[in-house]
């Protein structure tokens, strides 16, 4: 399908739509993203984009708060991954506000694997996970695990 077009599908049987969505596209480069939510109004409060600058080795994400109260985000990147800063960030983002959080990448050949959760809602989960292209030769996922020489 051309990408100047967008397709619409529904993906439950006929019956009432299911109480929570967990859904994940996975792609090149390890890509993987994962949307988790429940269906009800109060999950549409809460949103978290992804952008890459590859030029400054660096991922943002960008919570939102569509609500009336304070909401907290808690971003994690997973441990195989090198980072100069916190592993674990807790952000409070204020109502009807968005905020940025950025993420170096450098130290991990350009790979990444952030996980976000909000405090009030368990059901809510966004992840990001794949490796910011710059072009360059790069190497394999830190992820895939400790090469073994067997001999």
């Amino acid at each position: 399908m051309p990408g100047d077009r967008i397709a619409n599908e529904e993906w439950h049987d006929a019956g009432a739509a299911p109480a929570r969505l967990d859904l994940s596209v996975r792609g090149p480069n390890g890509l993987l993203y994962r949307h988790a939510t429940a269906l009800t109004p109060n999950a549409a409060l809460a949103e978290v984009t992804l952008a890459g600058r590859p030029d400054a080795a660096m991922v943002t994400l960008t919570m939102s708060n569509r609500g009336s109260t304070p909401l907290v985000f808690e971003t994690t990147l997973a441990e195989p991954y090198a980072t100069t800063g916190a592993r674990h960030r807790r952000i409070v983002v204020p109502p009807h506000q968005s905020v940025a959080d950025h993420w170096s990448v450098a130290r991990s050949d350009h790979w990444y694997d952030l996980t976000i959760t909000t405090e009030s809602d368990p059901h809510f989960l966004r992840r990001f996970a794949g490796k910011l292209d710059d072009g360059r030769a790069g190497r394999t996922d830190p992820a895939i695990g400790a090469m073994r020489v067997m001999a």
